[in-house]
């Protein structure tokens, strides 16, 4: 298997936020990387003898740098595939950095979602973390396979919500916690809101990122939630959820994650 920042822990509903660029908080720092020279001897001729010392003829020294990518080579995704950018907050981005791990500079940024990641066929383990060699547009470098997940199905989930709601559509005094209770409600054990809440005087959605542990294929999905309000009322309720599943390692002929 191949190989996310937290902004709602769904359990005790704990909301978190943060500007700088997303990578994991537990990566280890990829240190420096190994530069090698290698310098040829000067060669000397006198008469019909070879020395190294006290030269009548010197040749130009020969440098070669090899530079060692950071961490270990590890399987990744195909070279080709597309992947979409998730875990990442409204008010965030992820970099993009020149080489794998976190010491390396940034070249650029992805937006929480961007859907057209395509993979480049390069994998590495730094630390704890699995980086991918990607592309997007002309920006090319390396991001964490932590904040990147294929899209499979789009399915309308409100009746699933509201069955396990006990037969009744949920309903709270934001559309952030109208999210997290559908979060709840499907299963997920953390969320992230991907696009910030969109409010009219009577409708509003908001996009959010639920991913569930424990499942080696299927990481989560991205929810579309719309809400709905009587004109003067603080309470918004449930009109639709709308799933989009969000796979570790890709999806087959079916949209389904393999």
């Amino acid at each position: 298997m191949w190989s996310r920042r937290i902004v709602v822990l769904i359990a005790g509903c704990l909301i978190a936020a943060s500007c700088a660029g997303t990578e994991p908080a537990s990566e280890v720092p990829a240190g420096d990387t190994t530069t090698t020279d290698s310098v040829a001897p000067v060669s000397t001729t006198t008469g019909s003898s070879s020395s190294t010392s006290a030269p009548d003829m010197t040749t130009t020294p020969t440098t070669s740098t090899t530079t060692t990518m950071p961490g270990m080579a590890v399987d990744g995704p195909p070279s080709g595939t597309v992947w979409s950018v998730v875990g990442v907050a409204h008010d965030d981005t992820l970099n993009v950095r020149s080489q794998p791990g976190v010491d390396s500079p940034i070249v650029g940024v992805l937006e929480p979602t961007e859907d057209a990641v395509t993979a480049d066929g390069g994998a590495r383990l730094v630390g704890s973390t699995i980086w991918w060699s990607v592309v997007v547009d002309a920006l090319e470098g390396w991001a964490s396979s932590s904040y990147l997940a294929m899209s499979g199905s789009t399915s309308d989930v409100t009746s699933a919500v509201t069955e396990a709601n006990t037969g009744q559509r949920p309903s709270a005094e934001s559309l952030d916690e109208l999210a997290a209770e559908v979060a709840r409600l499907r299963g997920a054990d953390e969320m992230v809101v991907v696009v910030a809440p969109s409010e009219g005087t009577t409708t509003g959605e908001v996009v959010i990122d639920a991913f569930m542990f424990g499942d080696d294929s299927v990481r989560g999905e991205r929810i579309l939630v719309a809400g709905q309000r009587s004109d003067g009322d603080t309470v918004w309720g449930l009109y639709t959820a709308e799933a989009t599943t969000l796979c570790w390692r890709g999806v087959d002929a079916n949209s389904l994650c393999v």
